[in-house]
This record gives structure tokens, C-alpha cells and sequence, in this order.
């Protein structure tokens, strides 16, 4: 004041994006309806006349106090919820929903996307023979392959059961190929109480595509790929046999 009243200086601060939750109180001579409504229309949390006595601007000030904490607690109920929603609870990794969104805001935005596709070789001989905790360390194995062999920006998710996906954006299906290989050897290598994983791959390339697209793609490799290994077990026991 003079040159800006209360309301014209709430107005510019809230320009400032950082001041979006910043707690205000108009304090003011004027105590009508309308400029209280005018407060409130504008953007104030609360008012207080200038004759108010010292034990209400008191009140005011701990009950925004109150209900600042209320906001505060209830934001970060909030962060955590919505990272339960997208996190796969056994491996701590991105789950489904979260790999999907995040595939296509990559895609929406013009940027080549490569995916791959893991599946897990005899994983239910795996939980069988060594009960379903073993089964659960395997795949928190696996996961922690994935973690240890992608690149900053990489997306790892389990897409269910003893599926994987890798997103790995701006890249071509050669370096994928690269890094799904790498990726591989480092599951074969890892042990858990003597229990060995094996996987197989598929990976699909694409820009301007739908997601679910890119995955059938992977998926149709994927099979392929375990076709032609099947195939060649199967010729190296018939020429064994000869």
C-alpha cells in the first residue's frame, strides 16, 4: 500500500507457483460481508478485522497452524499411497500400471521407445521344488539384476507373475539388444542358495505406437526366441542319439 491493497498482493504472490500453499489471513479495516466475500473469492484462507482482540487473532493463527500439519500429513499419506499404487510390493520396483504410464508419456512425447520382455524359464519348478519363498527371492534377484545393468532414465518393471519389461527410451532395438543381453547374463550368474535362474527375451522398437503394441512385439520375439531354443535341444537329442 498505497500503490497495491491486500488482495493485488495476495494476487502477485500467488504468481509464484512455490506460494500455492502459502497460508493467508487478510487483516483489514473493513469488516462487511462483501469484503470478506471479496477476500475469500480471491483467495485468503481467513480474515480478521483490525479491532479484533488479541485472543482472536491468537485463535486464527493456531488454527491455521492446525490445519497446515492436517494438510501436511495428509499430503504425505497422499505421496505414499500413490507410490504403493505404483510400486510392486515384493521386488520394490515400478508395477504394470506404473510401467504403462510411464511408457506412454514417453511415447506422447515423440521419443523412440524400445521394450523388452523377460520371462522367467521353469520359475514353477522353481516354487515347487523350493517353496514360494524361494520363488519370491528369485524374483527380487532378478529385479536386482535389472537395477544393476540399465541407465539412468531406464524404466524396470514386473509386468506380473515372473515377467519383467524394461522401457528404454531413445534407444534402438540394437542397443536394446545389447542391454537385454547384459541384463541376462548377470540373472544366470546370480545364486540363491544354489538356485540358478534362467530367462528369455524378446524386445520391439517403435515411435509414435501404442505401448500395448510395443509389448505384443516383444512378446512375439520373446516366443520366437524360445521356439528356435526348444528347436535346437531338440536336434542336439536326435543327433545325439545317432
Amino acid at each position: 500500500m498505497p500503490e497495491m491493497d491486500g488482495i493485488e498482493t495476495l494476487k502477485t504472490l500467488r504468481k509464484d507457483a512455490t506460494n500455492d500453499r502459502l497460508y493467508t489471513i487478510l487483516l483489514t479495516a473493513h469488516d462487511s460481508n462483501d469484503t470478506k466475500l471479496r477476500a475469500f473469492n480471491n483467495g485468503f484462507d481467513d480474515f480478521l478485522s483490525k479491532v479484533a482482540s488479541e485472543t482472536e487473532i491468537v485463535a486464527k493463527v493456531r488454527s491455521a497452524v492446525r490445519r497446515l500439519e492436517m494438510e501436511r500429513r495428509l499430503h504425505t499419506e497422499n505421496a505414499k499411497l500413490q507410490s504403493l499404487a505404483l510400486t510392486d510390493e515384493l521386488t520394490g520396483i515400478a508395477n504394470r500400471r506404473a510401467m504403462l504410464q510411464a511408457a506412454e508419456e514417453i511415447l506422447s512425447s515423440g521419443r523412440t521407445l524400445s521394450v523388452v520382455l523377460f520371462d522367467l524359464d521353469h520359475f514353477k519348478q522353481i516354487n515347487d521344488t523350493y517353496g514360494h519363498l524361494m520363488g519370491d527371492e528369485v524374483l527380487k534377484n532378478v529385479a536386482a539384476c535389472l537395477k544393476e545393468n540399465t541407465r539412468v532414465g531406464d524404466v524396470i518393471a514386473r509386468y506380473g507373475g515372473d515377467e519383467f519389461v524394461l522401457l528404454l527410451p531413445d534407444t534402438d532395438e540394437d542397443s536394446a539388444r545389447m542391454i537385454a543381453e547384459r541384463v541376462l547374463r548377470s540373472v544366470r550368474n546370480q545364486k540363491t542358495d544354489d538356485v540358478s535362474a534362467d530367462a528369455a527375451w524378446g524386445a520391439s522398437s517403435g515411435c509414435n505406437v501404442m505401448v500395448m503394441d510395443l509389448i505384443a512385439a516383444a512378446d512375439r520375439n520373446l516366443y520366437a526366441t524360445r521356439t528356435r531354443q526348444r528347436t535346437g535341444i531338440l536336434k542336439r537329442r536326435e543327433a545325439r542319439t545317432f
